[in-house]
């Protein structure tokens, strides 16, 4: 599969677009400034939601918190990353505002996270894909690399329903701490809560002895741990998507250090 297959089209002005040797060149300074120190003993984990289920700020800490444990430094390869490499980022910017940048630099962002990671693979190193999950298709072809190399691959999964990852969004929009005033289209947040169904039955399917532990939005503990493989887990997941909105307040900080406690231990 080439890299142009999985990224929208760009919608800003042509001569802000990039070409193919900027790809190029832009892949190799992030290589640069991302693997040095990085250790290469083959991990992947995946840390998986749609846009708002609390992915990046829940179970991001507790992931490197894993790794933190084993002595590994791996590169942390996310969307939102490549941004400031974008050769139009403050043009962009200025014309379409700070909240819209994001979205305006998201094709470009995707074919360098597919052309940086597909090197990093290649080169061994660990790496957190900090990425919402895509088509199967696209899955498939990630999963190919990976087993190709010899990579031992885990998952986390933020199992929040739509409601409630979409009420968390308009929060952070209006003021939220992480990203104030992001916007995230309705078409992009669609799109990968469109895929993501399918890409979990694509796992439990293909790759049933992939590890994965589940959260919820509110629960202390994990909601399932086990293997993609285990029918409970889409049960489980499917449950926590039918729940509409909170059940109860919580203290973010409070959940996000549970979690950090638990993958500190996780075998």
């Amino acid at each position: 599969m080439e890299y142009a297959q999985v990224h929208w089209p760009s919608k800003v002005r042509r001569e802000w677009q990039v070409s193919g040797e900027m790809y190029a060149e832009i892949a190799r300074k992030v290589l640069a400034d991302w693997t040095a120190g990085a250790t290469r003993e083959r991990k992947l984990f995946r840390i998986a939601g749609q846009s708002g289920s609390g992915k990046s700020s829940q179970l991001l800490p507790a992931v490197e918190a894993w790794f933190s444990e084993r002595d590994y430094k791996p590169v942390l390869v996310a969307t939102r990353r490549f941004v400031k490499y974008h050769p139009f980022a403050r043009e962009i910017e200025a014309e379409y505002g700070r909240g819209n940048l994001r979205e305006m630099t998201n094709g470009v962002s995707i074919v360098l996270l597919f052309l940086v990671l597909r090197k990093l693979i290649a080169g061994g190193y660990d790496v957190v894909l900090d990425v919402p999950l895509l088509d199967p298709q696209v899955e498939g072809f990630l999963m190919g690399e990976l087993t190709s190399a010899r990579y031992e691959v885990r998952m986390s999964l933020a199992a929040v329903s739509k409601e409630i990852s979409d009420g968390f969004v308009a929060k952070r929009r209006d003021g939220g701490e992480k990203e104030r005033g992001r916007v995230v289209a309705q078409a992009t947040a669609a799109e990968f809560w469109r895929a993501m169904e399918l890409a979990l039955g694509f796992y439990a399917k293909e790759y049933p002895g992939v590890r994965m532990v589940v959260w919820s939005a509110w629960d202390e503990g994990p909601v399932f741990d086990g293997k993609m493989g285990d029918g409970r887990m889409m049960e489980v997941v499917r449950e926590c998507w039918g729940i509409k909105q909170m059940p109860r307040e919580v203290d973010e900080g409070e959940l996000a250090q549970r979690k950090v406690g638990y993958m500190r231990k996780w075998k």
